[in-house]
């Protein structure tokens, strides 16, 4: 037999399409440019798109609040809440509502269905309202509506305190009122950066002229408290008087301008003598720079890990200190990546930083997305070697270096429509690539087998070989094929947040399954024309022989099985009481979870204290719980919040915890060291911090409960220990 053998009676190398499209492209550079086009597109689709540590999901709410002054929070509930409730109920694409009531006010969040239209949900929100205006109850002071959004919550937050070894050396300590100032002038560069957002700082107190008033002096100048008062009122204010015609021309007049400095303040002219000279303010009171009654407190203490972490150097104080958060947002669709590293750019270029004035990175999603996405970059890569390791024991080099080329070219494909449509390179997209690793090599290894099977029975060509057999498996590529998408379409009618949260999982698999049937089609066949050997006469045909390794061994396995019916029944047998046990784990404890547990560089502590606590007195609460957290060796830093929440993530945004505020209230932001650093994962050292916190909170009559951040959907949060007296 020779090359030239046509092929078998009855048979024809162009017959159907998908053998006209073997024909074509078996030895047209198409091949290759397809090949080069596909590489280039998912490395443009690598760089370009977006990275994040989760998907994004959209959940239109918007929350209106009530001002109702002088009601209680069951006649708000009765008159107002109900009311507008609804009034928006009836919305199109509503699926819940939720009030909470308070004196004077009430807050209630209308949550339209996971993917409706945001700013129609707003739309509809405020029209309504202004509809049906006329039946506002009595007493309403007004409205707020405000949509709620999830890029409004921060992808980078971070602490600015007093630098360690300034404080260590027992230099002059800095107040809340500079480092404030210092963190409105870092959140007015971080505002320039082009795809940030929003920027807010938490915990600063505002700069303020203090006036302590001499009742004698007053009392001899014969002047009252009121009389003051409204005298400093009306000398810091400024106004447009008028026009001035003179010449031919208009001069506009203003009156003022605001005080501004501490001789502006003591020159106001509060009253006259009986021989009519002024009364300088500066004559009856003492004139300073002072702080408003503090509102709320925030802390840093630096823990065990503080060094291993990078956020301490040798030596420097672990101590408390206080401290101001400034939490960035970033736009909707940006790369958290690189918005991150912009942010950091802009602090490590903050020249007007005293020596003294330092910064502590506390939140990073841009970092934890890059180190997420780079992991499971590296485990498609591990699997991709390991595939072709076994392709080559089984295959051969050759074969396995055919398959190896329809990896990279298919999940570039899959990298190119991710950009194309919108979606952003996240753990479930990963999580997909490396589901459908396995998936995707079947049809060119059932390519590869069935070329080399006809090259090594030499009945036609090389080229007739390739077109002959890439047909003859054709029908069941394609099944096999869908088959394995459709396995997968339920995945598209996922409901609720989980919807779009696994939306990448089937859109992935769908397009890498695709691809890689017309990789099989296209690339396969021209790669194994110009890589496989075709035999030279005489040589053994040990496929047909059943030669290599993997054959041999599976038929020493299979043979007893195939030759006896007792071994096989038996062989049932003991998949069957292993499929037996696999179900009766969940009887002996081990969990059922839809997502595993996270392990994350960092915990949360919310304390509720009874109303009518002082600020002093939930500020304690809050100090022993940080002195408590930092002797955990695997702590790196708490972060302390006295009569404010702390900067809010996703579960805090569905929660409302960015409306926390009093003096009864306190949060925690506990940074761990990251996981490769600990043995222990995060809920496990919140399961060890349980104990602690419930008896301290128990101390004092406290709500406190450690909040793990969840992988996945945050709503489905893991709360690992609550504290009610």
């Amino acid at each position: 037999m020779t090359q030239d053998r046509n092929l078998d009676p009855g048979s024809s190398r162009h017959s159907g399409f998908t053998a006209r499209v073997v024909s074509t492209f078996v030895e047209s550079k198409l091949s290759l440019l397809l090949l080069i086009g596909s590489l280039l597109a998912g490395m443009a689709g690598l760089l370009l798109t977006p990275r994040e540590e989760e998907p994004q999901i959209i959940v239109p709410m918007v929350d209106v609040l009530i001002s109702q002054p002088g009601f209680s929070p069951e006649e708000i509930e009765r008159q107002s809440v109900s009311e507008l409730e609804e009034l928006l109920r009836g919305l199109p694409g509503v699926e819940h509502t939720y009030s909470s009531s308070a004196r004077d006010q009430a807050l209630l969040s209308v949550r339209f269905e996971v993917g409706h239209d945001r700013e129609q949900a707003l739309v509809d929100v405020v029209t309504r309202m202004g509809a049906f205006v006329d039946r506002a109850a009595p007493g309403i002071a007004g409205y707020l509506v405000r949509p709620v959004d999830i890029d409004d919550v921060p992808t980078f937050t971070f602490a600015l305190h007093e630098d360690a070894s300034d404080q260590a050396r027992g230099d002059q300590s800095i107040d809340l009122v500079q480092l404030g100032r210092l963190a409105e002038e870092l959140a007015e560069d971080i505002g320039t950066i082009s795809d940030v957002a929003l920027v807010e700082v938490v915990g600063s107190q505002p700069e303020v002229f203090e006036v302590v008033l001499d009742v004698a002096a007053m009392t001899a100048r014969r002047l009252t408290l009121l009389e003051v008062s409204d005298r400093i009122t009306a000398a810091d204010a400024a106004a447009t008087a008028g026009d001035v015609h003179q010449g031919g021309r208009r001069i506009q007049v203003a009156t003022g301008p605001f005080v501004r400095t501490l001789n502006d303040l003591r020159n106001i002219v509060v009253g006259s003598t009986e021989s009519s000279q002024p009364i300088f303010l500066g004559d009856i009171a003492k004139v300073r720079h002072g702080g408003l009654e503090p509102t709320r407190y925030t802390r840093m203490t630096f823990g065990p890990g503080a060094v291993k972490r990078g956020v301490l150097a040798e030596g420097d104080d672990h101590g408390e200190r206080a401290s101001v958060a400034v939490s960035v947002s970033k736009r909707k669709g940006s790369n958290a990546v690189r918005v991150t590293a912009d942010i950091v750019d802009v602090l490590e270029g903050a020249d007007f930083l005293p020596s003294g004035v330092t910064y502590t990175v506390t939140r990073d999603d841009g970092i934890t997305a890059d180190k997420k996405v780079n992991e499971l970059v590296e485990h498609i890569s591990v699997a991709v070697i390991t595939v072709i390791l076994v392709l080559m024991l089984g295959l051969g080099v050759r074969e396995a270096l055919i398959v190896a080329i329809t990896v990279p070219v298919t999940f570039s494909i899959a990298l190119a429509f991710n950009l194309m449509f919108g979606f952003t390179i996240n753990r479930v997209t990963l999580f997909a690539l490396v589901l459908s690793l396995g998936l995707l090599v079947d049809d060119p290894i059932v390519d590869v087998e069935n070329i080399h099977r006809h090259y090594a029975k030499r009945v036609r060509s090389a080229k007739d070989a390739v077109i002959y057999a890439v047909n003859e498996v054709r029908p069941p590529l394609i099944l096999a094929t869908m088959t394995v998408i459709m396995s997968f379409l339920p995945m598209y009618f996922i409901t609720g947040m989980m919807g779009p949260y696994m939306g990448p999982m089937p859109f992935n698999i769908t397009v890498v399954m695709i691809g890689s049937l017309v990789v099989a089609l296209t690339i396969t066949p021209w790669a194994a024309y110009h890589i496989l050997k075709y035999p030279e006469e005489g040589e053994a045909n040990q496929h047909e022989e059943g030669g290599g390794l993997v054959a041999k061994l599976y038929r020493v396995i299979m043979g007893p099985l195939m030759k006896s019916r007792a071994l096989a029944y038996g062989a049932l047998a003991v998949l069957f009481l292993v499929w037996v046990g696999s179900l009766g784990l969940a009887a002996v404890g081990v969990p059922l979870k839809m997502l595993p547990f996270s392990n994350k560089d960092r915990l949360q502590i919310s304390v509720e204290m009874p109303e009518g606590t002082s600020l002093e007195h939930t500020d304690r609460v809050v100090r022993e719980l940080a002195d408590l957290i930092v002797e955990e060796p695997d702590v790196a830093f708490v972060e302390s919040f006295a009569g404010t929440a702390s900067p809010h993530d996703f579960q805090g945004l569905v929660r409302h915890d960015f409306l926390r505020r009093g003096p009864h209230v306190g949060d925690l932001r506990i940074g761990l060291l990251p996981d490769h650093m600990r043995e222990m994962q995060s809920h496990q050292i919140a399961l060890r911090l349980r104990a602690s916190v419930e008896e301290l909170a128990g101390r004092y009559g406290a709500a406190c409960a450690i909040v793990e951040v969840p992988p996945g959907p945050p709503v489905l949060q893991t709360v690992v220990a609550e504290v009610t007296a």
